[in-house]
């Protein structure tokens, strides 16, 4: 099972992912904003990365659900994605 800590969060319509780093089968980056800011993730095996490459698209249609949904309760109120609602 794979164990992770997030230590702050990021706009999920502002995250990309690079699957290959350097040639290396267990890094992969995470970019924010344009690759404004870039982050190097190594697994500890080529399983895990494909754990990680796995399950990415999921976060990204979670983020919209609870996006959309969130729009539709409050209505004319509108809601940040950076900040919750305004």
């Amino acid at each position: 099972m794979l164990h992770f800590l997030v230590l702050f969060s990021l706009q999920m319509n502002a995250v990309g992912i690079t699957e290959n780093v350097k040639g290396d089968h267990r890094k992969f980056e995470i970019w924010y904003s344009g690759r404004e800011e870039v982050y190097v993730v190594q697994v500890c095996s080529f399983r895990g990365l494909n754990i990680w490459m796995s399950q990415w698209p999921l976060l990204s249609v979670q983020y919209r659900a609870v996006k959309v949904e969130t729009e539709l309760v409050l209505g004319n109120r509108a809601f940040d994605s950076k900040c919750g609602l305004k």
